[in-house]
């Protein structure tokens, strides 16, 4: 997904940052990653996905081409091609979770925008707060953790 503003609010063209997301199925927790050098291609993509998800497990994805790569790199790929179907018949897959997970993260970022040098910290935060409301956790009490977490060397 690419985060940005299109120039000028006129055609298709988005200037903004590349993101892959990772959504694990049997926990729902959700993994950003910032496209090292905004650059999204197979190397990339694939190089996060190694970093954060395990051989052999099952990745669902639309059918870009980038993704062609991971049942050779190990894993387990379905494909739903998003022109005939949202969801593959055979299969079942769908990026229907990935896919929804990005409107609420798009409506935080835009609400007066993001500049690139400051949207890891606006990606953590974002991370931080869905983690902590699915879990039904005390926001204050979270933080106050966190706080002396990083004050106390980690």
């Amino acid at each position: 997904m690419k985060f940005g503003k299109r120039k000028y609010n006129v055609g298709r063209l988005i200037e903004g940052s590349w993101l892959v997301g990772i959504i694990d199925h049997d926990t729902n927790e959700l993994r950003i990653e910032i496209c090292p050098n905004n650059v999204r291609d197979a190397n990339n993509l694939l190089r996060i996905i190694n970093n954060h998800v395990e051989k052999g497990a099952t990745i669902m994805t639309d059918c870009w081409k980038a993704y062609n790569g991971l049942t050779a790199d190990g894993f387990n790929h379905l494909i739903v091609c998003h022109k005939y179907n949202f969801i593959d018949p055979n299969t079942l897959a769908n990026t229907q979770r990935i896919e929804s997970s990005w409107r609420p993260l798009r409506n935080r970022l835009s609400r007066g925008g993001v500049s690139k040098e400051n949207l890891a910290d606006h990606l953590c935060e974002y991370l931080w707060a869905r983690h902590t409301k699915k879990n039904n956790l005390d926001y204050f009490a979270e933080l106050v953790k966190v706080i002396a977490w990083v004050y106390n060397g980690n």
